[in-house]
């Protein structure tokens, strides 16, 4: 809420990009809290008492034992400090890599309808699996640092109670230590190591939360408009004089540009691409606060620069046609009527004018470019004809339309000067509404460079989209699956990464056994000693706990970075597999999913997918190895607890997972809607924030986030309850 609370007052909307961060920072960015927050910080706490506690213990029975522990414990921050200064810049560029990655699976999502016209709609998934490759690439960088603050610690800890079990068995072997103080200081002494080794563990996540929460305070930093007091009423004329604004690598974009603006007259701001025209439409809204020179509204009496006017009441004043394809209800007659009021007569009156009479019920979500323009010209005509706005400020209203459509936009906006008395200022490429103004105004002509796509012209520029015909495709239906089948799946398009899992599951098994093994043997160890044993009896166990607690540190690494890239592999093939099967619905694409359950679903669903391989399949297949060899060993020692130790693990393997299964049931669908629901009206929101704007409508949506987001903060909850 804070973020779009100061987006919606942001000093610069045109900058690139921007909306798409401001989506990804509030969703993405503050999941990337959570675990810092929730786990991270608590961590923090608890490795600061409980390894005092367990070392004055320790220390009230060996003061040996005691001193080891003070000497390495300390080592350990020296190392996730030292570490954390390398991956402090690498997670950086993760974080920046996934905006960007969120950024061009919404721009691709949005463009496959025009990319499909163009015979260009498959090779898209290429070029998102090279995207995929470029984030799984600089995650993997950065992961190799991050994971060695969790190596560090883990080789660190284990080989200083290997240390300390090693000279506490030979101390007992001479006589010089007895057991029950023995096996109090070798129980203790993981304990002063643990909390420490989670806090190491949880590093990288915590990292990725203070880069998210740099990134907020990064857009909430942003210069923001002041806005004044000044009430307005009417509007008689505005005068702007030597206009100008600084951009980079272009000072002077609008060469102090002058404009006389007056009622019953159409002005056409024209000029090159990137020379400032849009740029001028902000400056008249007064949404452009590092402009020099004036913009000064009379009203009849009185003369005040726009930045002195009460935003409010100059939004009120204004009927606003933005470049972009902006629209503020999911029905097209909602949405023409959005901020004015109007009847349906003025409504459905305005839309027959522009051709979309049979579009009056439509959703605006189905409409094509061209047609959700000719909406925004509908809302201008009737904000005008109801008597609300006496403005209409217009960037390129004529884009993406055939030349009948194109006549009937300059046809409506002529005759609101004409008849209704409007100043309507327009910032067109087109010739025809420029030769329909009665005043046309060039920018200075810096040209910006452009870089277009090969065979397709400016989308700004002649480029006619309005009376394209999409050739017709099938729609995907909406199919409930079960979750075992949707694993399935994923599992499938994860197969060319199965040699790279089955490694993973390798080291995860040699990583579960060193455990197992060094506390077996540490154990025998000290039992062993007590019985005053030569020492060369003691030699081969010495050995054992050494090359365990070496050997579990190096497995447990590179099974994370094996199964890490695994799963980042399957990820990014699994993004392209989505993008080349949509590819095959567009225009339809997925009934009910908007562009913001693209956002959710395609990047960020599909990113927590991670889980899957990291912290289920490799996971469970080596603990039920580990398992299995410990019931075996088990049985061959002692049968009855080999037994019992079997029942209990089926039980507990069987029973906790079905209680998971059943509550996942109960809660998953649901909180990927919520999220799905959330993703969307972020999205949504930021993206269509002018249009917002202009109509006052930013607080209702606003709201409408703030629901969204307790719906799923209250699925959250159920199902960690």
């Amino acid at each position: 809420s804070a973020v779009l609370a100061h987006a919606a007052a942001d000093a610069d909307r045109t900058t690139p990009g921007l909306a798409a961060r401001e989506a990804t920072v509030a969703t993405a960015g503050i999941d990337r809290l959570e675990p810092y927050v929730r786990d991270y910080l608590p961590a923090l706490c608890v490795a600061v008492t409980v390894p005092l506690a367990a070392g004055l213990r320790i220390l009230s029975v060996d003061w040996i034992s005691a001193a080891i522990v003070v000497v390495t414990v300390p080592l350990i921050p020296v190392f996730m400090v030292l570490i954390g200064l390398m991956t402090e810049q690498r997670t950086q560029r993760q974080w920046a890599m996934l905006q960007r990655l969120s950024g061009h699976f919404l721009d691709v999502m949005e463009g496959l309808p025009t990319l499909r016209l163009f015979g260009r709609a498959r090779a898209q998934a290429e070029q998102v699996r090279s995207v995929a490759d470029r984030y799984r690439g600089a995650t993997m960088r950065t992961l190799r640092v991050a994971f060695l603050s969790a190596f560090a610690l883990e080789l660190l800890a284990t080989l200083s109670v290997a240390v300390i079990a090693v000279e506490i068995g030979l101390r007992m072997a001479n006589g010089a230590f007895g057991l029950h103080d023995g096996l109090v200081v070798l129980l203790l002494a993981p304990e002063c190591y643990l909390p420490l080794r989670r806090v190491g563990a949880g590093f990288h996540a915590a990292q990725a939360g203070r880069d998210a929460a740099a990134d907020l305070d990064q857009l909430l930093e942003r210069r923001s408009l002041t806005g004044g007091d000044r009430p307005i009423e009417r509007v008689d004329s505005i005068t702007v004089r030597a206009l100008d604004v600084d951009r980079a690598g272009r000072p002077g974009l609008l060469g102090e540009l002058e404009l006389d603006l007056r009622p019953g007259e159409v002005t056409a701001v024209v000029g090159p691409s990137g020379t400032g025209k849009s740029t001028t439409i902000a400056a008249l809204r007064g949404r452009l606060a590092d402009r020099r020179g004036d913009v000064v509204v009379h009203d009849g009496t009185t003369s005040v620069d726009v930045e002195m006017l009460d935003p409010d009441a100059w939004a009120d004043l204004l009927a606003v046609v933005d470049q972009r394809h902006d629209h503020v209800a999911d029905i097209v007659a909602d949405d023409v009527r959005a901020g004015s009021g109007a009847d349906a007569t003025l409504v459905s009156g305005a839309l027959h004018e522009l051709g979309l009479g049979d579009y009056e019920g439509a959703t605006t979500a189905r409409l094509s470019g061209g047609q959700r323009r000719r909406v925004q010209v509908a809302r201008a005509l009737v904000a005008v004809r109801c008597g609300r706005a006496q403005v209409v400020l217009a960037d390129e209203p004529t884009a993406h339309l055939d030349d009948r459509h194109a006549r009937a936009v300059i046809t409506a906006l002529v005759d609101l000067a004409r008849r209704h008395r409007a100043i309507v200022v327009v910032a067109t490429h087109d010739p025809a509404l420029a030769d329909a103004a009665d005043q046309v105004v060039r920018t200075a002509g810096h040209d910006a460079p452009t870089t277009p796509l090969p065979g397709v012209d400016d989308a700004r520029g002649d480029t006619r989209t309005d009376s394209f015909v999409v050739p017709s495709v099938a729609t995907v239906d909406a199919v409930q699956v079960s979750t075992w089948s949707a694993i399935r799946h994923v599992l499938a398009v994860a197969r060319p990464a199965r040699r790279r899992l089955a490694v993973a599951t390798l080291f995860a098994v040699l990583a579960e056994v060193s455990t197992l093994g060094l506390a077996a043997t540490a154990a025998w160890l000290i039992v062993r000693a007590s019985e005053l044993p030569p020492l060369a009896a003691l030699s081969v166990a010495v050995t054992g706990v050494r090359g365990f607690g070496i050997g579990k540190g190096v497995f447990r690494y590179v099974e994370r970075l094996t199964t890490h890239d695994a799963g980042l592999a399957s990820l990014g093939q699994l993004r392209a597999t989505l993008v080349d099967h949509l590819a095959t619905v567009a225009p339809e694409g997925v009934p009910g999913w908007s562009r913001g359950d693209m956002a959710q679903r395609v990047v960020h669903d599909v990113d927590r997918l991670l889980d899957l391989f990291v912290r289920l399949l490799v996971p469970v297949v080596a603990l039920a190895t580990s398992v299995a060899v410990s019931i075996v060993v088990m049985t061959v020692l002692d049968p009855r607890a080999g037994a019992v130790v079997a029942l209990v693990s089926l039980a507990v393997g069987i029973l906790v997972p079905l209680l998971e299964i059943r509550r996942e049931r109960r809660t998953g669908p649901a909180l990927a809607a919520a999220r799905a629901e959330l993703a969307s009206s972020v999205l949504s929101t930021t993206e269509d924030l002018d249009a917002l704007i202009a109509h006052r409508l930013v607080v209702a949506r606003r709201a409408e986030v703030d629901e969204a987001g307790t719906t799923v903060d209250r699925w959250e909850h159920r199902r960690t309850s």
